[in-house]
């Protein structure tokens, strides 16, 4: 996907379809995963819940809007009970055996396919690290802001032609796709060189 992106992404409607395709991919692909790992230790979830109940309590209201990432406990409570209060034994028999148990039957593929790639990257970037960091240094194009070799070439931010932080959308495209892709850029700052140049293209726009 990321091949495809890069060949497509000065195309709107051919980054809207990416955008839709790597969520569906990687939605399905994750729960699959997560299914997995629940089914894997739901023995020990369960008694868990029979002994200890209150493990799983948890202000996930609160959680989200302090946008703080989920414990282990707190992961598994929502993935059983979703935020509920009332921790249902029958739920999570529901859960696990069915739902978890029919995205497992139908996403494992996608698990065992991604797996291998999700491994061979991370030690590639962790072994190469230094190199990435000098090429992000060296080359003229902004990475961290979403910004390709062809962006750059034609200058497509400068122009508004093409912002990669927020790429044009159309009617298609999955609001859920989108907030995916946008979250790449959380606490990405723009370069203010580059907002410097939109506010001149778009002054010679209206001139």
């Amino acid at each position: 996907m990321v091949g495809l992106a890069f060949l497509g992404n000065l195309n709107y409607h051919y980054g809207v379809y990416v955008r839709n395709a790597e969520y569906y991919y990687v939605k399905d692909a994750a729960a699959a995963a997560a299914a997995w790992w629940f089914r894997t230790f739901f023995l020990f979830n369960f008694v868990v819940r029979i002994i200890a109940p209150g493990m799983y309590d948890a202000d996930f209201a609160d959680i989200d809007a302090r946008g703080l990432d989920y414990s282990l406990s707190q992961a598994t409570s929502y993935h059983y009970w979703e935020g509920k209060e009332n921790h249902s034994i029958v739920t999570m028999l529901w859960v696990n055996y069915v739902t978890d148990a029919l995205k497992l039957a139908f996403g494992w593929w996608k698990v065992l396919a991604m797996a291998p790639g999700f491994i061979i990257y991370d030690l590639i970037y962790i072994f190469a690290y230094p190199l990435i960091l000098t090429i992000r240094l060296i080359t003229p194009w902004a990475e961290t802001e979403g910004e390709t070799p062809l962006m750059w070439w034609v200058n497509a931010i400068e122009l508004g032609i093409y912002d990669p932080m927020d790429p044009p959308t159309n009617f298609w495209e999955i609001e859920a796709a989108r907030k995916q892709y946008m979250a790449r850029f959380d606490g990405v700052e723009r370069d203010p060189d580059s907002e410097s140049d939109e506010e001149d293209a778009d002054a010679g726009d209206e001139e």
